[in-house]
């Protein structure tokens, strides 16, 4: 009984302090003049809204014109891509970041925005070496350094299985193209059928290693999306 009071006096105090914050719905591009107005973010409720695709990116609450409590950003198909705990405008707790279907890739810890410790998870949940999260855009690329054309030709094997149920198509594979080139972390963002995915994998995991992406004149680790065709 005394759990489920708590409970109660703890809704209502969220739905309280939730009623005295201005909600401000503004464009990704616009975010940034904002955040240099703390009156207007004295007490208030952020959502990045981007109109052109009719989708929220992001929300988060702003206290004295800092970030404060926890920020979600949201991938295009509406899933939570992480959850960010912030205090006082700095990263100050946990840090989750999800595979687009919800599993958790990656848990990390930070101390007033430096980084305290992390750990990594495949799409089984279990847990693989850490490394730092990686960018979906830099100013350099990862790229292949060889005919990627010719690799997936010679390598891809068409699986029985799929090519006696007449099965054609694409799997769309996300991997991380490490700073050193490395490719780690496979897995499938766009599914055709277990076989074929499998063998998209499989094939990706063993490619040589790329021409890793930089920023700032940094190599850097890098999401990259190839798509891998059966037919």
């Amino acid at each position: 009984m005394k759990i489920g009071i708590l409970f109660i006096v703890q809704l209502l105090f969220t739905l309280y302090c939730t009623a005295q914050q201005d909600t401000i719905r503004v464009e990704p591009i616009d975010l940034g003049k904002l955040e240099e107005n703390p009156v207007a973010l004295k007490n208030a409720h952020v959502i990045v809204w981007n109109a052109a695709i009719n989708k929220v990116r992001s929300e988060c609450n702003y206290v004295d014109g800092m970030k404060s409590g926890i920020q979600l950003v949201y991938n295009n198909n509406k899933s939570v891509m992480s959850e960010t705990t912030y205090k006082n405008g700095k990263k100050d707790g946990t840090k989750i970041v999800n595979y687009i279907d919800g599993l958790i890739e990656r848990k990390e810890i930070f101390k007033e925005d430096n980084f305290v410790s992390g750990k990594c998870y495949n799409r089984k949940g279990e847990e693989i070496p850490y490394f730092t999260e990686p960018f979906s855009y830099v100013e350099r690329m990862p790229s292949t350094g060889y005919d990627l054309k010719h690799y997936l030709f010679k390598n891809v094997k068409y699986p029985q299985s799929a090519k006696v149920a007449g099965i054609e198509g694409r799997v769309m594979v996300v991997f991380v193209v490490k700073d050193d080139g490395t490719i780690l972390n496979a897995y499938v963002a766009k599914s055709l059928e277990p076989a074929c995915d499998a063998e998209a994998v499989r094939v990706v995991m063993n490619m040589p290693a790329w021409q890793p992406g930089s920023k700032d004149g940094k190599n850097v680790n890098v999401y990259f999306t190839l798509p891998i065709d059966f037919k």
